[in-house]
């Protein structure tokens, strides 16, 4: 039999060529040839059909079909545990894990991951071993940052420096099997995790044995090392080193257009600029990031569009195409949107505030927060509190106009962005808050309960910029908290704020 009749060698040559296209980031033709192997793997064993169904479920959960490639990730498992090949299911357990962790799954995906790397650890192949230590330390480190959040310094340092082990066996293992790719993705990510706990010359070593891996290196991996050395910098205070680094990312991004790392590089980019006191770089470049994330959501619809093309016929690619939309606008709510009352949250605030400021209409920052709410919470309890908080988002929401943004900023505080508003329109505007308020019958909630809000007011003709036009509103609202609350504060303080600014 012929290489060119011989199933299991086509098979072969169309998954590496996949896999070597997956790396160097061409996802979409990477795709074609996993979709090749995966039509020859129907007439070879359950280990190859597993092989082929893991690396697709890798790139479509790079394409953001994250439900997709979960489901196809399972069944890859499932097969590879039909078989007695031990290399195709330790990928695809690790596969599971990484798709899970980009879902945010942190526990399931540490689960999955451990039992990759036990099955792993059992071949003589060290490669698959080497993806899994790595992978394990992304989501290690991720734990960690979670926990300082959380207010936990020590398990912060203590998951980076887990991390750091993890990723160090990796490159080990990397430096003995010649994976270049491997390795280069294991030094930026201890270079990272080093640099956050503070190990600055670890960091710079990794970076500097970077530079040192032989082999042809993709314009992602290259990207990827500027960006890291950046932020190395920046956190060392080498704000105009930093900066320079950053700006050979950014422009490297823009050559060979990748979407997907162009908005971050420029996000880091405005970050140091403010680092520097050049705001208005720094905004300049906020506004331009805000703008390369639309792009970039814009050009993962149509790769996933082409993607399905070619993944499903007729019928079965409408029904993707619906369900790539759900979850397109599924996932841009749960973005900007706060998960208890289902109005905007910060982040979507923030768009908007700089879009009106962008378009020159006048417009009103309505900054509210409940009265005495912490008593709510003491004396009904947290639950009837979370109904309050629902309650008024809701009464709010009503109250005001469609084309008005109500936002949940925090706790019991709300932030209402009232369009084509002028300053004489403030005192209407907190009188109708203070009003529906008043008149909401909280009873419903809980017997005997009475709930009021302190409100501050604010227009975008008084101060210049976002924060700015909030600090005056906050600081109205501090002062009808202070005089006795259950009221509006719709003029004063512009002083204090403009000395502040």
């Amino acid at each position: 039999m012929t290489a060119q009749n011989d199933p299991q060698l086509l098979f072969r040559y169309e998954w590496l060529q996949g896999w070597i296209l997956f790396q160097l980031g061409e996802t979409e033709q990477a795709f074609e040839h996993v979709q090749t192997a995966r039509s020859l793997s129907e007439t070879l064993d359950h280990s190859s059909q597993a092989s082929a169904l893991t690396l697709g479920a890798w790139i479509l959960s790079n394409l953001g079909l994250s439900d997709e490639s979960y489901s196809v990730a399972r069944a890859a498992v499932n097969l590879a545990e039909t078989g007695d090949n031990n290399f195709a299911l330790a990928l695809a357990l690790h596969v599971s894990a990484l798709i899970a962790w980009m879902g945010g799954d942190i526990p399931l995906s540490l689960d999955t991951s451990q039992r990759a790397i036990a099955i792993a650890r059992t071949l003589a192949d060290t490669h698959v071993l080497c993806w899994c230590l790595f992978g394990r330390g992304c989501m290690v480190a991720d734990e960690a940052r979670e926990a300082r959040q959380n207010g936990d310094d020590t398990i912060f340092i203590s998951g980076h420096e887990e991390a750091i082990a993890l990723t160090d066996e990796s490159l080990a293992l990397s430096r003995d099997n010649s994976d270049s790719w491997a390795r280069r993705v294991s030094l930026t990510n201890k270079a990272e995790y080093s640099c956050y706990i503070g190990r600055f010359q670890e960091a710079h070593g990794a970076l500097e044995e970077w530079t040192m891996v032989k082999g042809p290196v993709s314009n992602r991996r290259r990207i990827q090392y500027l960006k890291t050395y950046a932020e190395i910098l920046q956190r060392e205070g080498r704000i105009g080193e930093a900066r320079e680094y950053c700006e050979q990312a950014v422009q490297l991004t823009a050559d060979i257009g990748t979407a997907d790392l162009k908005h971050l590089c420029t996000k880091a980019l405005s970050e140091i600029h403010e680092a520097m006191g050049d705001f208005e770089k720094a905004l300049q470049l906020h506004k331009r990031f805000f703008r390369e994330v639309q792009q970039f959501e814009g050009e993962k619809v149509k790769s996933r569009a082409r993607v399905a093309e070619i993944f499903y016929e007729a019928e079965k690619l409408r029904q993707l195409a619906e369900m790539t939309s759900r979850i397109a606008e599924q996932s841009k709510r749960d973005a900007l949107t706060d998960p208890l009352t289902g109005v905007a949250n910060r982040r979507w605030m923030e768009q908007d505030f700089d879009g009106l400021i962008a378009s020159g209409t006048p417009f009103a920052v309505v900054f509210a927060d409940l009265d005495h709410f912490k008593a709510v919470n003491d004396e009904y309890s947290h639950a009837v509190g979370d109904e309050v908080i629902k309650a008024f988002a809701n009464m709010v929401s009503t109250c005001f106009r469609a084309s008005d943004l109500v936002a949940r900023i925090g706790g019991e505080e709300f932030v209402i962005l009232v369009s084509d508003a002028q300053e004489h329109d403030l005192p209407l505007i907190g009188d109708k808050l203070l009003r529906c308020t008043r008149s909401y019958e909280w009873t419903r909630i809980a017997p005997g309960l009475k709930i009021t809000t302190s409100i501050g007011l604010a227009c975008s003709k008084e101060v210049v910029g976002r924060d700015a036009l909030l600090a005056l509103a906050d600081a109205r609202l501090y002062r009808a908290k202070t005089t006795g609350r259950d009221r509006y504060v719709s003029e004063g303080e512009l002083p204090s704020i403009l000395h502040a600014v």
